[in-house]
């Protein structure tokens, strides 16, 4: 089993025909060498909206968690791309409301609503990082920043959670391996 399949199995596991023709056209339409693959600023390009620019370092993180070469495949952008869908139905909210930002109180909800759960503290310590202006909101710019994060931790800890007891014990080898993703 690869390191991302819980991104496919939990979220994309049903592209209907039509959406994946859909997919596949705007992917060759940006896949401009045709190479079968994207860069993460071709990827932004496609996750970008008229009214939301799709950031920059959450595009890489994305690619990041599939490629240490800065690339991803056709397969793989399908993945992301149901993956940023969902977080983006998550931050409008369960009853389709459509808010344009996400308060505290409510991020453990659309957390949960993507299968992320995390303590409080976590929460709060994430949320105070990527709530740049300390208004006690984020932007959907700023959830998709925070959402990519937690993805690239998931699929880490799958990585190293060898013995899938859903815990890690991590040596001064992985806390370096750490750091330099993030370097990167």
């Amino acid at each position: 089993m690869s390191h991302t399949d819980f991104i496919r199995q939990q979220y994309a596991p049903n592209i209907s025909p039509k959406r994946r023709a859909d997919l596949r056209a705007r992917f060759v339409q940006c896949d401009v060498d045709n190479s079968g693959y994207i860069s993460a600023f071709e990827l932004q390009s496609l996750l970008s909206t008229e009214a939301n620019q799709f950031p920059t370092s959450a595009a890489r993180m994305l690619v990041r968690i599939y490629s240490r070469q800065g690339q991803i495949s056709f397969e793989e952008y399908v993945q992301i791309e149901s993956f940023v869908e969902l977080c983006r139905t998550a931050f409008h909210g369960p009853n389709g409301e459509n808010r344009r930002q996400l308060k505290r109180a409510e991020v453990s909800e659309a957390l949960l609503s993507l299968g992320l759960n995390f303590t409080p503290e976590t929460i709060s310590l994430l949320f105070k990082h990527f709530d740049s202006t300390h208004t006690g909101i984020l932007t959907l710019p700023q959830w998709h920043c925070f959402t990519s994060l937690c993805l690239l931790g998931r699929r880490l800890f799958n990585e190293w959670d060898v013995q899938s007891k859903g815990e890690l014990i991590i040596g001064l080898e992985q806390t370096l391996l750490i750091g330099i993703w993030f370097l990167e």
